[in-house]
């Protein structure tokens, strides 16, 4: 699967005080077209300076092909899916870190990403190490 990203910022989970302000903005972004309205959107986590405490960028990208040159190929990556329940993104996430600080979740940190249906439907897609 190819993913294009609309647009993209940097930030960190935990010493950014505006990291709401600009994730909030990538998603305005790509609500106001009209033409990606009836697309699964994705929201993808990649560059990562460390691991999920350390830096790192978020992009808006959608499978849409559009007029960018940064595209995400998931092609080759394994993935463990996460399906989000009662639209808790941020609690499945903390499940997610918790798994990793367990030693239960060995990831890669390439790239990482959320997958929004037009449905309603969320999942998180963590790259993994195939052992």
């Amino acid at each position: 699967m190819k993913l294009y990203v609309i647009n993209r910022v940097r930030t960190n989970n935990f010493n950014d005080a505006k990291i709401g302000e600009k994730i909030r903005g990538l998603w305005q972004e790509i609500a106001m077209m009209p033409e990606l309205a009836n697309e699964t959107k994705y929201g993808i986590y990649s560059d990562y300076e460390s691991n999920y405490e350390g830096d790192y960028t978020c992009s808006i990208a959608t499978e849409k092909e559009v007029s960018t040159a940064v595209i995400f190929d998931t092609d080759g990556q394994h993935y463990q899916k996460f399906p989000v329940t009662d639209n808790d993104v941020t609690g499945t996430w903390a499940m997610i870190w918790q798994l990793e600080s367990k030693g239960q979740l060995n990831r890669t940190y390439t790239f990482d990403f959320e997958r929004y249906t037009v449905d309603g439907q969320i999942e998180i897609w963590i790259a993994v190490n195939v052992k």
